[in-house]
């Protein structure tokens, strides 16, 4: 069994309990023996079993072990009558004696303590002679005060106590196994163990019974048992014998007595003999019986391994002659085996080779080497010669050296030969095609640790042949470092026999300096007796171009394909049959496919489209690409249905992939997610077709419907009326109630209004308090009698709104839509001109437009175009535009120019143009105010922007109104002093018309401005009758000739010679001039011959929010002009 620390047989706590508990008996047992009278002899078993069975039981578990030792130990000490102080100091040297067994046999380095006969007797006397004489004073102490004896006769004692105990306890814990004693117990085993058992009661009855005194005769069963059986019975009947004898004397069976009588001094030396002499006996019977099945092991092997080789195998003797041979080599040379034992070795190889083996075997006999290796021929029974790889050793004894017999070994190698002799002859041939080739060939022998370069391979370099180094591995330093691991390892593996051919690619450093790329391939074409390569060939083609070409390839695959990960459409790659070979990380996300699943599938099921209405498949792009092979875009009406039903709105286009031949490879899908763009595409239909505030229909979703009315009357028979609904005194209500009031009115009049009329009735709020209702298939009479219901409705409205209660009324026009309407915007006229009539008639009632009421109808568009303006002054519902003007100037590419324009947004968010609110602004005394606006928004909210573009100056325009307001000077110093924007970046423009009917106002207001370091620019110049009669009492910095004379420059003598005189007489007062209504390229071509400094209309561009002019110069990208007209 194995002893080595913690052996499986004796493991756990179970185990550990049973231990402490033999441990206890054999305690409580030795201190009886103590007891006996005249007994001075200690045999004390019990620390050597507990140290040898902890070194069996290691590593135990620590306090578990402790607390149960010291309980059980001090608890058998108590049992037979010691005293507690007693038990417990016997304890305590218990533990110091079993911590130093332990440390010393783990001193011993073995893992069993009895793996031979010295490892077994050194234990022993450590823990037996050691241990035992280290706690002998301290237990011969306590003893000798506990019993009253002397010291001296106390302590040799317990010296041969401690002495006999191990010896009776190592051999028994070192033998014992579960394995062992199951063995014991089996078959022809257990009747042997029976057998010795009665031999040794026999031979105890006798002793005890009939010599009365023990005698070597009870060694004699313990001798067979150790012969027979082995170690464990030699153990267990030497400690029955030994027991015994003990107990015999114990009880005064033996006729002298106590055997240990003089202090025991005989005891010691008769245990010995008694215990150890057999254990001893059967562990070298057991070491010689191993040995010995070694041997037979070890030539059964030899045998096996001889007969069954490939190999042609025959021992020799000294003189060179064979004994024994094996199947293989009598099949080689066609002998039987009784034709070769017997006969010289050298009798088998070629006459002309016999005299060379004698030599070699003497050198082998005699030391001079220990084996060798040669090819060579053999003749065969039949005369044939036959190559032979022959390896020959001598076996020698290990002791002296001396050569006992030589073993030789053949492995035939013709077919080699043969091969070999055929490679050579068609060797001059290959090389020949090589090097026409232009490849350089290399041929390594392993054996010779040589290699061969051809001329080529080392001109490949920059060599000459004679340069390179024959050297097997001379050439690696021409590696380059960081290719080598991997030359090296595929090499590694073709010389395993893993790949079929050697091939790598990597770089050498040419004479020059600089490095070549190299594609070798090579392959073994030789392998030695033993397998190994010995010889290798191969070829080194220089593919530096293809290499370059090769690399630059892949670094354009790699950033198409990280542009293709990146960006964010999707993407998906077919081949020429549709099916997917590449689906980018968008293209996943979107149609819920991997990569890996997409890939080889039909492009129509990983990107699956249906119409938006119906769900009806929509034909694939990409099959109509590859069946069209040209590109196919589809950008409205698709839904991507992915592979989880996820819906998503989408756009794509796909294109064909063809070779520089014109084959088609397949097509590339690209597609984008257009679900939130045209889910706000339906939001701002609706919003910009409907009125916020009331869900009704806008103006411009009203006129339209009216427009698509009039055109269907144009084949008359059929008559609408069109009802404009004014509220009165609503301005009121929304003043004194506050605007949330006014809203919920406009809603609830809404309401009353669209119940009030049909389904196919056309309702709308037109703006402000103004609705519009268009009533379809009703001539003018129905329609008034249903706006007179509707206006008495809306008269019993009230109206209440924080505790007040407000009475609601309205105006009400009609006009006629038939088909001699001519337009919907003259019906609007006519419904608007209705609506004032009532009105002006007093308010609450309803009027039909006449065609006599064309006056108030003008009169009435111009009040509601002021009271509009009036409210968008109000709300802050006018935006600044600006219009870029050119330089044309050498230096102009280093300025910017702009004029800003004002825009007024209807309530609708609608954009009006200045020809829709200026003439009313003007009429009613707005335009002052609408010029401060702009003054304002330059100086407070645009200045930092303004002022960080470099270069840009800005011109404002100032209205006729403007030119008398004698508060504007004090205005403007006043924004001026809290802005960022110094006066020389802004200039002020100013009509000549205005100019001229305000002559003295104008002339202070230039004046004061120009002194406060603003620019002038005199706007529409040449509009006047004496226009330069003006500029010498008006100095002004530019003038902008008016876009009259412009339009037909090019096209018109006398206004190239208008615009060519004022260009003239402007740059000579010191004007830079400015052209307006630059319209086409001609015109601006002809500006620049004429020599004008600066350009401005729809040609150079058009009017923009002015936050999109300052980002857009702000990034520096600044719109170049267009091309000139070739001339």
């Amino acid at each position: 069994m194995s002893d080595r620390p913690g052996g499986r047989n004796l493991r756990g706590l179970p185990t550990l309990i049973a231990v402490v508990t033999i441990h206890s008996l054999l305690v409580i047992g030795s201190v009886s023996l103590l007891h006996a009278p005249g007994d001075l002899i200690r045999i004390w078993p019990a620390t050597a079993f507990l140290i040898f069975s902890l070194w069996r039981l290691r590593p135990a578990p620590l306090w578990p072990a402790i607390v149960l030792l010291v309980v059980a130990g001090i608890g058998a000490r108590l049992l037979v009558g010691g005293s507690l102080l007693f038990s417990a100091t016997s304890v305590v040297i218990n533990f110091v004696e079993v911590g130093l067994g332990l440390a010393l046999l783990s001193g011993l380095g073995e893992a069993r303590l009895d793996r031979n006969v010295p490892t077994f007797l050194k234990a022993l006397g450590l823990v037996g002679g050691v241990v035992t004489l280290v706690g002998m004073p301290f237990h011969a102490a306590i003893l000798a005060l506990s019993f009253d004896r002397p010291w001296s006769a106390v302590a040799m004692s317990v010296a041969l106590g401690g002495v006999i105990g191990a010896a009776l306890i190592l051999p028994l814990v070192a033998a014992a196994s579960t394995a062992a004693f199951r063995a014991q117990l089996r078959g022809r085993a257990a009747v042997e163990n029976a057998a010795l058992l009665v031999m040794c009661g026999t031979v105890l009855w006798f002793t005890v019974f009939e010599l009365h005194q023990p005698t070597l005769i009870l060694m004699l069963p313990v001798l067979v048992a150790a012969v027979r059986r082995g170690r464990l019975p030699a153990a267990v009947f030497g400690v029955l014998q030994i027991g015994s004898v003990l107990l015999a004397g114990r009880f005064g069976l033996l006729a002298v007595g106590w055997p240990f009588a003089a202090s025991g001094l005989v005891a010691a030396p008769w245990i010995a003999v008694a215990i150890l002499l057999p254990y001893c006996i059967a562990m070298l019977v057991e070491e010689l019986a191993a040995e010995r099945e070694k041997i037979s092991t070890s030539e059964t092997y030899f045998r096996d391994a001889m007969n069954h080789s490939p190999f042609g195998m025959a021992l020799l003797d000294l003189d060179g002659r064979c004994f024994s041979v094996n199947r293989a080599l009598c099949e080689f040379l066609g002998y039987a085996p009784d034709e070769i034992i017997g006969r010289a070795s050298s009798d088998f190889a070629l006459p002309e080779e016999r005299e060379k083996v004698a030599p070699r075997l003497h050198g082998l006999v005699t030391g001079r080497y220990d084996d060798y290796t040669i090819e060579k021929r053999f003749l065969h029974k039949d005369g044939t010669p036959l190559w032979a790889f022959v390896a020959v050793s001598a076996v020698r004894d290990e002791a002296t050296g001396r050569a006992l017999y030589m073993i030789v070994q053949m492995q035939d190698i013709s077919a080699r030969r043969e091969t070999e002799k055929a490679l050579e002859e068609s060797e001059s041939r290959w090389n020949f095609a090589l090097e026409s080739a232009g490849q350089g060939v290399w041929d390594h022998d392993y054996g010779r640790n040589r290699t061969f370069y051809s001329a080529t391979w080392a001109r490949m370099l920059g060599y000459r042949p004679e340069d390179m180094s024959s050297e097997s591995d001379a050439w690696l330093s021409l590696v380059h470092p960081f290719d080598l691991p991997r030359l090296l390892h595929q090499e590694h593996l073709h010389l395993e026999g893993r790949t079929a051919q050697f091939e790598c690619e990597f770089r050498m450093r040419h004479k020059d300096g600089h490095w070549v790329w190299i594609l070798d391939r090579g392959k073994v074409i030789a392998h030695g007796p033993d397998g190994r390569p010995t010889r290798m060939i191969g070829t080194h083609t220089d593919i530096t171009e293809h290499r370059l070409l090769t690399e630059a390839l892949q670094q354009e695959k790699e950033r198409l394909r990280i542009t293709l990960q990146s960006i964010g459409d999707g993407v998906i790659c077919t081949d020429e049959e549709g099916r997917v070979t590449f689906v980018n990380p968008i293209a996943e996300a979107l149609t819920g496919w991997s990569a890996t699943a997409a890939l080889g599938r039909p492009c129509d099921l990983v990107f699956r489209v249906v119409h938006e209405i119906d769900d009806v498949p929509v034909e694939n792009v990409v099959t109509t690409c590859l069946a069209r092979l040209d590109r196919v875009a589809r950008d409205e009406g698709m839904v991507l249905v992915g592979r989880s039903g996820a819906r998503v709105d989408v756009k794509a286009s796909a294109s064909p992939v063809r070779k520089p031949t014109g084959e088609v490879l397949g097509a590339v899908l690209v597609f984008q997610d257009v679900t939130r763009a045209r889910t706000l595409q339906k939001e701002l239909a609706v919003m910009a077709s409907h009125d916020a505030l009331t869900g009704l229909l806008n103006r411009t979703s009203f006129e339209r419907r009216l427009e698509e009315h009039c055109a269907e009357l144009a084949s008359g028979g059929r008559e609408h009326t069109l009802v404009f609904l004014d509220l009165d005194r609503f301005k009121i209500i929304n003043d004194t109630a506050g605007h949330a009031a006014g809203d919920v009115l406009l809603r609830e009049i809404g309401r009353l209004i669209r119940e009030h009329m049909r389904r196919a009735d056309v309702v709308a709020r037109l703006g402000g308090d103004e609705f519009g209702v268009l009533i379809v298939d009703t001539p003018i009479g129905e329609a008034e009698a249903i706006a007179e219901r509707l206006l008495e409705r809306i008269g019993r409205t009230r109206f209440a709104w924080s505790g007040r209660v407000y009475e609601v009324g309205a105006s009400v026009g009609l006009a006629r839509v038939d088909g001699e309407t001519p337009h919907a915007a003259d019906v609007m006229s006519r419904a608007d001109v209705a609506c004032y009539a009532a009105k002006a008639s007093g308010r609450n009632r309803v009027s039909v437009y006449h065609p006599s009421e064309g006056d108030a109808r003008r009169h009435h568009h111009e009040l509601y175009t002021a009271a509009g303006i009036r409210a968008a002054l109000e709300t802050g519902r006018f935006v600044v535009y600006a219009q870029t003007i050119a330089d044309l100037r050498p230096s102009g590419r280093l300025h910017h120019h702009a004029e800003l324009l004002v825009r007024m947004i209807e309530e609708d968010g609608s954009i009006l143009s200045p020809g829709a609110f200026i003439p009313a602004a003007e009429r009613y005394g707005l335009m002052a105010a609408i010029d401060r606006f702009m003054i304002s928004q330059v100086l407070e909210r645009y200045d930092r922007a303004i002022l960080a573009v470099p270069r840009l100056v800005v011109s404002i325009n100032l209205s006729a109104n403007s030119l008398e307001d004698p508060g504007l000077l004090a205005y403007l110093a006043e924004k001026l002093e809290g802005s960022a924007l110094p006066p020389h970046r802004i200039h002020f423009e100013i009509t000549e018309t205005s100019l001229i009917n305000n002559l003295t106002h104008a002339g202070r207001l230039v004046e004061a401005l120009r002194a406060a370091g603003y620019s002038i620019m005199l706007d529409d110049f040449g509009a006047g009758v004496s226009s330069f009669a003006y500029l010498e009492q008006f100095p002004v910095d530019y003038l902008k000739i008016d876009g009259s004379f412009v339009r037909k420059l090019t096209t018109s003598f006398v206004d190239r010679a208008i615009v060519e005189s004022i260009n003239d007489i402007g740059h000579k007062l010191g004007a830079i001039t400015v052209a307006e209504f630059v319209e086409d390229a001609e015109t601006l071509q002809a500006l620049e011959d004429i020599g004008i400094d600066m350009a401005q209309g729809y040609h150079i561009a058009r009017p923009q929010p002015l936050e999109e002019l300052l980002e857009r110069l702000s990034d520096g990208s600044i719109p170049a002009l267009p091309e000139r007209m070739a001339g």
